[in-house]
């Protein structure tokens, strides 16, 4: 992991994997070590691609039918070294970060460890070859709250409303605590609970 930043994403290089330099020691943080009193995130649910359209610049758009937050997974990603993929999760503004993945030559399944991402649609940038449904998946991450209720009645658009209310709550919802919007700011909030 040559970049991590829960805002601006990550960039994973498999070909420095055992190349490093000797480690230098370093002192420790200062503080003190307490325990997360809250759930962790975690992956939650993992969604297939609804459609992969090739574009004209000869990146892929991949839609997953829902908007969530999380990342995309790559399954059995196989390609030369040096092969670079850019994924770019699109919201509705700027912000959102880069994930970026450089192969070693070796077949491997990756998924970002740092970041989340708010998004439905990505863009895929230096796929080799075809990019295929089972190439790829996303991961709708969030803290594991339990659910204590569900709604459903014989209204679709209600049940709709019911769900995109769900998506949000979940979408906002990292870290043990509610957050502003999850595609930029990703901080603690409570203007919302508030109100």
């Amino acid at each position: 992991i040559l970049f991590n930043d829960m805002y601006d994403g990550e960039v994973f290089d498999a070909t420095y994997c055992g190349a490093w330099e000797q480690a230098v020691l370093k002192d420790a943080p200062t503080g003190g070590l307490c325990p997360q009193t809250s759930p962790t995130d975690k992956i939650m649910e993992v969604l297939e691609p609804k459609s992969i359209e090739k574009q004209e610049d000869g990146s892929y758009r991949v839609d997953f039918g829902d908007y969530i937050t999380g990342w995309t997974a790559l399954k059995g990603f196989e390609a030369p070294a040096g092969t670079t993929i850019d994924i770019v999760h699109e919201a509705e503004t700027g912000g959102n970060g880069v994930w970026r993945y450089v192969s070693d030559g070796k077949k491997a399944d990756y998924a970002p460890r740092f970041t989340w991402w708010a998004f439905r649609h990505i863009v895929v940038k230096g796929w080799p070859g075809e990019l295929k449904p089972g190439d790829i998946e996303a991961r709708a991450v969030y803290t594991n709250l339990e659910k204590t209720g569900e709604f459903e009645c014989s209204n679709p658009l209600i049940n709709r409303i019911m769900h995109i209310w769900w998506r949000s709550e979940t979408d906002n919802m990292h870290l043990g605590v509610a957050t502003d919007c999850p595609h930029r700011e990703k901080g603690p909030y409570t203007g919302d609970g508030e109100v």
